[in-house]
């Protein structure tokens, strides 16, 4: 439950400035459990709104936020079919059409999510609304169109982490690394734990071969969320150049503690294992890693965390 309430803040984030509309149609009811949502006390607000839409099943406000307090509690299908009632009933609705398309993108169901925001594409002067768009075109690998989606958002919020968070990943995508560069740093000067940008910022320093300065992002990074494995192994490689065997040696052995199901930590396991002369132990990691591969129960994460 935890880890769910982890994912969902950065959703709700994404939906603060909507949900301040939220439960103004039904009154006091949703205007409390919207309170309790937002405090992310998530089993209460759907204890409240589920007596919402018992006494009054015509209360779409409480309909929508019900679908998302179950979406933060994992329910998929009963947060999707809540927010799909909800906009059926009330299609004008800015607000809950928005709502939507968030919960359909941040779930992968991203054709889903463009088809319920299209009627708002000739729409103007919303941050929010060009974040989202910016980011469904992102899942569609449209980095470009993104791109633009993200300036005009924020040219409406320039202060916002999260946007220019991900206008610099989309720069890092179309490789534009100086930009990247720089927009990672501007997120980091007004957010210095910003996880996602801390490690792309020393995933580019390493790919520059800035070995130094990627060390010291990623470990950063790794103080900022010690259980994503990913960031170890990134900081495995920049110790390995830098000639840190044993620290490099700890990290990918952490990476693959925390990340047993990936291939890439036990070829970087492997691979320090390699350099430093232990090759049967090398093999033994290669060959779990050939494994996980063959067995094609892994995809590597299209997330722009990893």
């Amino acid at each position: 439950m935890a880890a769910l309430a982890a994912k969902w803040a950065a959703v709700i984030a994404m939906l603060a400035p909507v949900l301040s509309c939220a439960g103004q149609e039904g009154g006091v009811c949703s205007a409390n459990a919207k309170a309790l949502f937002l405090q992310h006390e998530f089993a209460a607000a759907q204890a409240e709104l589920q007596g919402c839409v018992a006494r009054d099943t015509n209360d779409n406000a409480s309909w929508e936020l019900l679908g998302l307090t179950l979406a933060s509690e994992g329910d998929k299908e009963g947060a999707r079919a809540d927010l799909v009632r909800a906009l059926s009933a009330v299609p004008e609705s800015r607000e809950f059409r928005i709502n939507l398309a968030v919960f359909l993108a941040k779930n992968g169901r991203i054709d889903e999510a463009d088809e319920a925001i299209q009627p708002l594409l000739g729409s103007s002067g919303d941050a929010n609304l060009d974040r989202l768009i910016g980011y469904i075109r992102m899942q569609q690998h449209e980095e470009r169109e993104a791109i633009t989606w993200f300036e005009r958002a924020l040219q409406q919020a320039p202060d916002s982490v999260e946007t220019l968070y991900r206008l610099g990943f989309a720069y890092h995508s179309v490789g534009d690394l100086e930009k990247a560069a720089a927009l990672y740093r501007q997120v980091l000067e007004l957010d210095p734990d910003q996880f996602s940008a801390r490690l792309q910022l020393g995933k580019l320093l390493l790919l520059e071969g800035d070995y130094g300065k990627a060390e010291q992002e990623l470990t950063r990074a790794s103080r900022i969320r010690p259980d994503y494995p990913s960031t170890w192994r990134y900081l495995s490689e920049a110790q390995l150049f830098m000639g840190k065997s044993q620290a490099a040696l700890a990290s990918a052995r952490t990476a693959v503690d925390r990340g047993s199901q990936d291939p890439r930590n036990y070829y970087q396991l492997g691979t320090v294992l390699t350099h430093l002369g232990e090759n049967q132990a090398a093999n033994a990691e290669l060959e779990i890693m050939q494994k996980l591969r063959a067995s094609r129960r892994w995809l590597p994460p299209d997330s722009p965390e990893d």
